[in-house]
């Protein structure tokens, strides 16, 4: 089934990533009253209860019991709701959950693997999904795709960008959001650009009204599991995210940055 009442859908890997990176702009639009839904690829819970050490740490950070997939999801219902926005949660699995499927142990054990390249046996991953997810976007006009453009090299990040590519080239409309926080560190956004070697890309930058970050800081404050892991606690994460947009704001106003993709230099 098609999904067919959406002027705007974001396609996001995680269950913050939409409102870390976007939530102003979600705000403003859902403000307007133009229908927004989130889609959230790597939502679902894994059904092995075996986790790889890295996980295992994962787990004791998020503070979330048993289950904190399910808090993770319950956290994204809230900030979304928050925000005016629907959802949809997918049931693909977190990278740090992924097994080879020989039984060849964790595709991504450690930390700097989930920030390395995407593993071998997953480089179709993108397209598969593209392929899965086609069918239920609208290809009308008037219906915007956002998605990761791959700041900090995250392999399902990079998944995601993949499949949104695939999809530009079968026709939809794609804006190309900057990961935050990785977009705040020196170097990582010309690092995503270079990425896609012969690309035109250009950029668009999204006024945010001080009502808009206000709405954004407080929906990124509901995903409590996340706050000291990324920021280091709550009162970090605002001046840290008002340091950011604001940097891209002008007129002392804040801004989040979008990017397209023209034609291919030769």
């Amino acid at each position: 089934m098609r999904t067919l009442s959406y002027r705007h859908i974001y396609l996001v890997p995680h269950l913050d990533d939409a409102v870390l990176s976007c939530g102003g702009l979600i705000h403003r639009q859902t403000e307007a009253g133009e229908p927004v839904l989130v889609i959230t690829v790597f939502a679902g819970s894994p059904s092995c209860p075996e986790l790889s050490v890295f996980a295992t740490y994962l787990y004791h950070a998020w503070n979330l019991g048993t289950n904190p997939m399910e808090g993770r999801r319950m956290e994204d219902q809230r900030a979304l709701a928050f925000l005016g926005a629907e959802y949809r949660h997918l049931e693909h699995m977190d990278c740090i959950y992924r097994s080879a499927p020989d039984g060849g142990g964790w595709l991504y054990p450690m930390r700097d693997d989930i920030f390395g390249d995407v593993h071998p046996a997953e480089l179709d991953y993108g397209r598969a999904l593209a392929r899965d997810l086609g069918p239920t976007l609208p290809l009308a006009g008037g219906t915007t795709l956002y998605a990761p453009l791959g700041i900090g090299h995250h392999v399902d990040h990079q998944i995601v960008r993949q499949a949104a590519c695939i999809l530009r080239r079968d026709g939809y409309e794609v804006c190309f959001f900057e990961d935050y926080p990785y977009s705040a560190a020196a170097g990582e956004l010309e690092g995503a650009l270079c990425d896609a070697p012969g690309c035109n890309w250009s950029s668009k930058l999204e006024l945010l009204s001080s009502e808009d970050m206000e709405a954004k800081i407080a929906a990124i404050s509901r995903y409590t599991s996340q706050l000291d892991p990324l920021f280091g606690g709550p009162t970090e994460m605002r001046r840290r995210t008002i340091e950011f947009f604001s940097s891209l704001g002008t007129g002392g106003g804040y801004a989040e940055r979008y990017w397209q993709l023209g034609e291919e230099r030769s």
